[in-house]
């Protein structure tokens, strides 16, 4: 009987240590630092199928305004929120983070022929934005500039779409060093692929489901730690694609250390893009291969 005691007191005492241990090993994992669309003050429904991305049955005024819309391009992404269209490109919006999900444009070499309008414009909130956008002073004090979506530069053949391109729709948080470094030779090489494959669709955005995504300013936008391309050469006998994915901070490294494919893109965003430009199979294939010797790099 005392042997039957001592045996049932070493299982009490080795449950409990157990437990012990695994407590503190659950405390001691490192915990995420990602603020999730909750903390911005959207409802879990919504958030969890944001992160699915889902955001196209999202039901809430604008987005049902948007998905409703037919007869869009090809290149447009089937996820959309609140879908604006502009002079030159198109915008999903989210109007709860203060900032779009994604800008879609096609960019020729004709257009890239036509751009050389001296940069102009002002800084201001689209009023065509249900739920508003951030304002300009939303970006003092917090180490964050405003960063074009679409560039200037890529609009700069027609004063309207430049000046549409400063609309607070098409802003994003990005990092100083960030929008004039590394992100600035992106979108100058992807003028040089424009020129040179005749026509490209070009989809721009934050990833909003990877790092940490902190709120800023007093409209609390939602500044990114990544920024993606996704890129598609429009060619009847040759169609390609390329994605990048990159940090929202101070980085230089050569570009091609960014590439994605656009499957692999589709898989972090939730995004599909160009869901129309080519047959199912096609499609597939094409977001699914990755020739980076196949692009025309500036080094």
């Amino acid at each position: 009987m005392e042997l039957v005691n001592r045996v049932v007191k070493v299982v009490i005492i080795t449950f409990i240590i157990g437990g012990f241990v695994m407590y503190f090993i659950q405390e001691s994992k490192p915990k995420s630092t990602i603020k999730r669309p909750e903390d911005f003050g959207i409802n879990k429904g919504e958030v969890d199928k944001y992160l699915r991305g889902q955001s196209e049955d999202v039901e809430i005024e604008e987005d049902i305004i948007a998905n409703r819309e037919e007869g869009l391009p090809a290149y447009i992404p089937q996820n959309r929120r609140q879908l604006l269209k502009k002079s030159a490109y198109y915008i999903s919006y989210n109007s709860s983070l203060k900032i779009a999900e994604w800008v879609s444009y096609p960019l020729t070499k004709e257009i890239i022929r036509r751009s050389n309008l001296k940069r102009s414009g002002l800084f201001e909130r689209d009023p065509e934005v249900v739920g508003g956008t951030a304002s300009t002073t939303d970006y003092s004090g917090t180490g964050y500039v405003r960063g074009h979506l679409v560039p200037v530069a890529d609009v700069s053949y027609d004063s309207s779409a430049m000046n549409e391109s400063f609309l607070m729709s098409n802003i994003a948080p990005m990092k100083p060093q960030f929008n004039d470094g590394i992100w600035m030779e992106l979108e100058e090489t992807i003028r040089d692929w424009a020129y040179a494959y005749k026509e490209i669709y070009v989809t721009t955005g934050p990833v909003l489901t990877r790092g940490e995504v902190v709120p800023i300013g007093k409209s609390k936008i939602a500044a990114p730690a990544y920024f993606f391309k996704a890129i598609w050469v429009n060619d009847a006998v040759r169609p390609k694609s390329i994605g990048f994915m990159m940090p929202n901070e101070n980085e230089r490294k050569p570009l091609r250390e960014y590439v994605v494919t656009i499957n692999e893109l589709e898989t972090i965003t939730g995004i599909d893009f160009f869901p129309s430009v080519a047959e199912n199979g096609v499609e597939e294939e094409i977001e699914n291969q990755l020739y980076i010797s196949d692009w025309r790099w500036r080094n």
